[in-house]
């Protein structure tokens, strides 16, 4: 019976983590540490990624969705961090961009680069150029923030647009609309609606 008893307890002993040998005491054994249960390694990597990466923002836009020659690009970038990030930020220019320009950036062929202390908030940096390609062909200019190393961007973004048929003419309904706000606000404008008005309005007879 006693050596039944003594069965029992050590079960339990085992099943609440702890053990019980001949001529010891018994001995709390020591939980896992978080990092080694399951998962717990890639959540520690994940985590410690986040931490160390800065936390940036970009976006990349030149408001047209067809190059008419010259474009300018916005980078619009943001530093989430509250402290100032010593930051490369590099736009590759779509192939064909020529006469580029971009206030206090170093330009390339390829690229201008700007190598900034980004404060904290939102920062723009502008580059134009006049852009010339074969009809209809996709152009894509690229935007990338590096903290250091040039083959890890911390983030990027792309802007497409066309290059279109010569035989239109882009922004022609925009020209047409302000030539004839301009006729109407002169004299002559005024003249011709007035005359207009007379002959496609005839007088009722009482």
């Amino acid at each position: 019976m006693a050596e039944a008893y003594q069965l029992v307890l050590n079960v339990h002993a085992s099943s609440c983590g702890t053990s019980r040998r001949p001529g010891n005491a018994a001995r709390q054994e020591a939980p896992l540490p978080a990092i080694l249960w399951p998962g717990g390694m890639m959540i520690a990597i994940l985590g410690a990624i986040l931490l160390a990466a800065p936390q940036v923002s970009i976006g990349l836009d030149n408001g047209v969705t067809e190059i008419d020659r010259r474009t300018t690009y916005v980078i619009t970038a943001v530093n989430y961090e509250s402290t100032p990030l010593s930051a490369n930020v590099r736009i590759t220019f779509p192939p064909g961009l020529r006469e580029v320009e971009a206030a206090g950036a170093s330009v390339g062929e390829t690229h201008a680069s700007w190598l900034v202390m980004m404060p904290p908030g939102e920062s723009t940096y502008e580059v134009s150029g006049i852009l010339r390609g074969d009809p209809g062909a996709a152009m894509a200019a690229t935007a990338c923030v590096f903290a250091g190393d040039l083959s890890k961007p911390l983030v990027c973004s792309t802007d497409i647009d066309e290059i279109p048929d010569p035989g239109a003419v882009p922004g022609g309904g925009v020209v047409h609309a302000v030539l004839v706000l301009l006729l109407l606000l002169t004299g002559t404008g005024a003249g011709y609606l007035t005359t207009r008005g007379r002959v496609s309005s005839p007088r009722h007879r009482t």
